[in-house]
């Protein structure tokens, strides 16, 4: 079975369209042929006809085979002008099916994006239609109304037209021709020529609009969505259904969102980490509960290349089952607690719902924490302040408000005591989104997996534990919320384009200045404004497009979501002034401080106008219903129902079913045109909202439940890129037979998929099938962008070593596009430098290039030998035919490629290097902690009073220089166990590579001095200043002195 048949069949059974039935034959290049193997069967015989108009846009015709296809007669009943067929290479392209195969299925393939489907009425309403499922080797019959939903559900419009039998003419057209002529009167031929003429659509070769969206927000919501973040420049989608391209701009979002919430959790004492994407069967059905909750959802890689792998093997969906056998080995002593860890990476949840981008999708992004503590009341409050910080995110950061709040027990995190939740609304839908959750997990898991410590009086406990988890979701809800019929709406503080300058040329001269003078004092003007924004920390573009009219502008930077858009004309520059307008409101003004201070003011302006907005859309989408007769007419108006509840599993359940079955009855009756139709599906509780979060009902004593009338209650818990998978055809530069076997993705809990999904080695063929699309002129270049993700690399005759030979590789992948050779080549120089200088000042390793053809390489030496780690790749490809470009003189040239790869393999090579017989040894640019101050207790003969007095004076002067360090950004700790000898410190963390290590006793007291121990010679200095100045300068020296040290050992 064909790809293009196999993903059809998945799709039929995800819009739930049964075929009635499936007749397999030879191969059939015409109608006349197919109807040949259907003798027998009932149905309606199709016809498919595939056309385009003078304007280009594209047309879908099935019809029945005895109805007239006249193009002329089908103009006019669609209304396109000079109908004609289209070619087969053309329509081959576009449709996604070889010729023979043409069926109104082809119209589910994303290449098929803006063909309109014109139906013959009468296949309309048969029961029966017969066409082929994207192959000509068989057909199926489908009902025709299926066939309707079935375009809709694919983002295409769909027409139904009468067309007469073969033999007959239009029944219109004839009452046209007996019908006798009326006169016509010139008053009629006036009001015809100011009758406003039709806008023309701006399309591109496949007849998509081009400029702007044309689905209402409030009319069609779903094509609304695509048409936003597919034109606005947010995503690409991918060929793995659920699997989505997230471009630059959709990038930066996450990474302002990433360095906020790094920023504030590092304040917390949580710390990051890595862990492996893959976890066992054993180990993840190692915790029942917990995997009962995700079962359906498991992706399991169960080949290597077309070998079966000895075990599934299974991608992670969250991380609990990989992450806690470590911290079972970590944790001994209540003095290794709290463990407070976080990650940024990818997650796969294999949805079998309908994908929407960002909000359900098989594989998005996120981040997770996971801490471990010594009591119950310090991990909850953990959990709380957590839920605050998503909180900020979205309403600081995303300009969304949302309600926090407490999962019910049906609606708890798997597993876990407690979930607390931040859940979103969007008015126009009518639904909640749960924006992101902390959960409290108790003591469920330490018993689990055995992590258990050693309290403060001997005793052994489990440790009390917390998860919590923010996604790329929080995105989708964004755009959701902010969003408008022109196309996105960013807020100023994670938009990646936060102002741009747009020069109005002037249309005539003035009394003041020429023409010309005009044009060169506006442009001086917007260089100047650009200069001073950019200077200043604005991010700024200044479209000097010549080529483009400032109405072509402002819609093109409306529809990416720019927040501020700055006018400069001709009136402008006579007045001293430019004119502001604003994304959110589109209002106008005209300013004449417009510095970068008035502008960053008028930034943060929107960015609160947003919240506000959102705030309010928020408030009147909430009722208060304490009737159940009220609950399906609220939900009907697109609202959130507060409610009080009897909180018990059993009224849950109901409220689900009862509501699931009204809303399959309910239909709405509106006195408005084109009112809301019902909502389908049941009701769900999102949260019990906190009583901090000013959305808690007030509630008397005797308050009933809605649903159930007995007492309410409240619950009683005080303050919780590109994608992974490709093709299983990879792109030949990606996977060498003789090197790495691809990891293959054949399951999904119980269920087989229809076809293997492989794990990337590379991002090469997703990239270059973007790169193509993403570049068409010279405008466009350089184009260079670069993801962080996992690699997987399955390869039998491998002994694996911990960063050099991974089955999954941590990996930088970069790809760059220039219109000249010399561009790239300076490109890669200067990549080379940028690479060569890190690997030096950051892990103090000397570093080589080494050349094979177009490929170059920066290898770190190793001690003494000639082996040799080569952890970075640069491929200067030279041109590349797959890349052509319009260049600025109107022909089609190819454009120049270069590619990079590099891995944490350095990591290793900084082991290697560094490392010696008493453990690590970390150059402190990269160690996470980077000092550790030991107290030396005195000597114990000089009697117990007088002991306790210095043991004190030493422990307060640690404290101290260690407070003084902090404050310096100096990564410092103090160890102060008293149960370990300072001797055993000193080994311990010598063994962790920790860069110097401060000794102070007594005598250091007396003398207002410190002894400093480095780790990378062992060098031991006493009397040394006891001051910030020191402890910096040391640091400074043992960077360069293992960089050094390397030189000369390689």
């Amino acid at each position: 079975m064909s790809n293009s048949a196999t993903a059809l069949q998945s799709k039929l059974e995800e819009l739930g369209i049964p075929l009635v039935f499936t007749k397999e034959h030879e191969p059939v290049m015409t109608v006349d042929e197919m109807v040949k193997h259907l003798d027998g069967i009932e149905g309606e015989r199709a016809k498919n006809l595939f056309l385009k108009d003078k304007k280009k846009h594209y047309y879908l015709l099935t019809a029945d085979i005895n109805s007239k296809t006249d193009l002329s007669s089908i103009g006019k009943l669609i209304s396109a002008k000079d109908l004609r067929f289209v070619d087969g290479k053309k329509m081959t392209e576009m449709l996604g099916v070889p010729l023979g195969s043409v069926t109104p299925f082809a119209l589910m393939n994303e290449s098929a994006e803006g063909v309109k489907f014109v139906l013959d009425s009468k296949l309309a309403s048969s029961d029966v239609v017969c066409v082929h499922p994207n192959r000509n080797t068989a057909t199926v019959g489908v009902n025709g109304a299926n066939l309707v939903k079935f375009a809709e559900a694919t983002g295409h419009e769909v027409v139904t037209i009468d067309l007469p039998e073969n033999g007959s003419e239009p029944a219109a057209a004839a009452a046209a021709a007996e019908a006798p002529k009326a006169p016509v009167k010139k008053d009629a031929v006036k009001a015809a020529k100011k009758a406003p003429k039709e806008k023309k659509e701006k399309v591109d070769e496949k007849g998509v609009n081009k400029e702007g969206i044309d689905a209402k927000k409030m009319e069609d919501f779903s094509k609304w969505y695509t048409q936003v973040i597919t034109r606005g420049g947010f995503i690409r989608y991918h060929d793995i259904s659920g699997c989505y391209i997230l471009r630059p701009p959709v990038m930066f979002i996450w990474e302002k969102i990433q360095d906020t919430f790094n920023a504030a959790i590092r304040k917390l004492g949580v710390r990051p980490c890595c862990f492996p994407m893959f976890v066992s069967k054993s180990a993840l059905e190692r915790e029942k509960e917990h995997v009962e909750g995700f079962s359906p959802e498991v992706a399991w890689v169960t080949k290597a290349g077309d070998s079966d792998l000895p075990e599934p093997i299974a991608i992670r969906p969250t991380s609990e089952t990989i992450m806690y056998p470590s911290y079972a080995d970590w944790i001994r002593s209540y003095r290794d607690l709290p463990l407070k860890l976080n990650q940024w990476t990818n997650v796969v949840r294999w949805e079998f719902k309908q994908p929407t981008p960002f909000i359900r999708t098989r594989e998005f992004l996120w981040q997770e924490g996971h801490t471990a503590h010594a009591t119950k009341e310090e991990a909850i409050d953990l959990v709380y302040k957590i839920l605050d910080l998503y909180k900020m995110l979205y309403e600081e950061l995303l300009a969304v408000p949302v309600v926090q709040g407490v999962k019910s027990e049906m609606e708890k995190f798997a597993g876990g005591e407690a979930t607390t939740t931040c859940e979103a609304f969007v008015a126009c839908n009518g639904r909640a989104v749960q924006g992101a959750t902390s959960h409290f997990l108790g003591t469920h898991f330490a018993k689990m997996f055995g992590i258990e410590f050693e309290d403060r009086d001997g005793s052994k406990k489990f440790a009390e534990q917390t998860s919590w988890g923010f996604t790329t979701r929080s995105i989708g809800v964004m755009i959701m919320e902010h969003g408008d019929d022109k196309g996105l709406v960013l807020p100023p503080r994670v938009a990646e384009t936060q102002v741009v300058i747009v020069p109005i040329p002037p249309k005539g001269a003035g009394a003041q200045w020429s023409n010309a003078e005009l044009k060169t004092m506006i442009a001086e003007k917007c260089k100047s404004l650009y200069e001073d924004l950019d200077s200043n920390g604005v991010r700024v573009i200044l479209d000097d497009r010549d080529d483009k009219t400032p109405g072509y502008k402002f819609n093109h930077w409306e529809l990416r979501g720019v927040p501020l858009r700055i006018e400069v004309g001709a009136k402008d520059l006579e007045k001293g002034v430019v004119t502001f307008v604003r994304r959110n409101s589109g209002r106008k003004s005209q300013e004449g401080k417009h510095t970068h201070v008035e502008v960053k003011e008028a930034l943060e302006a929107i960015q609160s106008e947003l919240l506000e907005a959102a705030r309010g859309k928020l408030h009147d989408g909430i009722v208060k219903v304490t009737n159940w007769d009220d609950v399906m007419p609220s939900l009907n108006n697109r609202k959130l129902i507060l409610a009080p509840w009897c909180e018990t599993e059993e009224s849950e359940e109901q409220i689900k079913k009862i509501t699931a079955e009204q809303s399959k009855e309910q239909v709405v009756i509106t006195d408005e045109e084109g009112g809301a139709p019902a909502l389908s599906g049941a009701m769900k509780s999102l949260c019990i909202p906190l009583e901090s979060s000013g959305y808690q009902l007030p509630m008397p004593e005797g308050t009933k439940c809605f649903f159930t009338g007995k007492p309410a209650k409240r619950l009683g818990v005080k303050p919780c890129y590109f994608p992974l998978f490709v093709s299983d055809q990879p792109h030949p530069s990606e996977v060498s037979s003789a090197t790495f076997l691809p990891g293959k993705v054949t399951s999904a809990g119980e269920s087989t998929l229809n076809e293997p999904v492989a794990l990337r080695e590379s991002g090469n063929s997703v990239a270059w099938k973007c790169l193509s699309e993403w570049i068409r002129s010279h405008r466009d270049l350089p184009m260079k962008v670069h993801y962080w993700g996992s690699s997987i690399r399955f390869n039998s005759r491998w002994r694996h070593i911990p960063f050099l030979k991974c089955r999954e590789v941590l990996q930088q992948e970069g790809f760059a596009v220039h219109r000249s050779l010399d561009e790239s080549a300076e490109f890669c120089d200067a990549l080379s430098k940028i690479y060569r200088r890190a690997c030096e000042d950051l892990l103090a390793l000397p570093s080589r290039e080494a050349y094979d053809g177009e490929q170059r390489f920066l290898e770190v030496p190793m001690l003494n030998n000639d082996q040799r780690i080569r952890f970075l790749t640069i491929s200067c490809n030279g041109v590349d035919d797959s890349l052509p470009y319009e260049d600025s003189d109107g022909h089609r040239k190819p454009a120049h490629v270069v590619t990079w790869r590099m891995d944490f393999s350095i990591i290793g090579a900084m082991v290697m290097v560094h490392g010696d017989n008493r453990g690590l040894s970390i150059p402190p640019s990269v160690s996470e902690i980077q000092v550790v101050v030991i107290p030396i207790p005195p000597p114990r003969g000089i009697g117990s009073a007088l002991f306790e007095e210095r043991m004190k004076a030493i422990e307060q002067r640690c404290e101290e220089l260690v407070t003084l360090l902090n404050e310096r950004s100096i990564r410092c700790i103090i160890d102060d166990d008293p149960k370990k000898r300072p001797g055993f410190k000193l080994t311990r963390w010598n063994l962790r590579g920790v860069p110097l290590i401060i000794q102070i006793g007594w005598k250091e007291v007396e003398t207002n001095t410190i002894t400093v121990v480095r780790r990378h010679n062992n060098e031991k200095l006493h009397n040394e200043p006891s001051n910030a100045d020191t402890i910096c300068r040391h640091l400074s020296r043992v960077n360069d002195e293992m960089l050094l040290s390397a030189r000369q050992s390689t």
